[in-house]
């Protein structure tokens, strides 16, 4: 509308400010729905780091585990041998 006077005027500028009102309000609306979204997101991430971290943990306690096995299967080896040299010697 391109009204001259001062009435006209003032029905355009009241329809432009309408408009921002109406923009404003559906930009409030799509901000309140991305936070909502990324708590949400916030939420899940962290869950998954979590498990993440107590997957790491379990790997470093059965690594060290892996690390006593091999000592343990050492020693007995070891055992072994000088149980079957004490062995094999005459028999009374």
């Amino acid at each position: 509308m391109n009204d001259d006077t001062v009435p006209g005027q003032l029905e355009e500028i009241r329809e432009r400010l309408k408009a921002g009102d109406d923009r404003m309000a559906g930009l409030e609306e799509q901000v309140a729905e991305n936070t909502a979204l990324t708590r949400e997101n916030t939420a899940i991430t962290r869950d998954i780091k979590d498990l993440l971290d107590a997957a790491r943990m379990g790997f470093k306690v059965l690594g060290g585990l892996g690390v006593f096995i091999k000592w343990a299967g050492g020693i007995a080896a070891g055992l072994g041998a000088l149980w079957a040299i004490f062995h094999q010697g005459p028999k009374p």
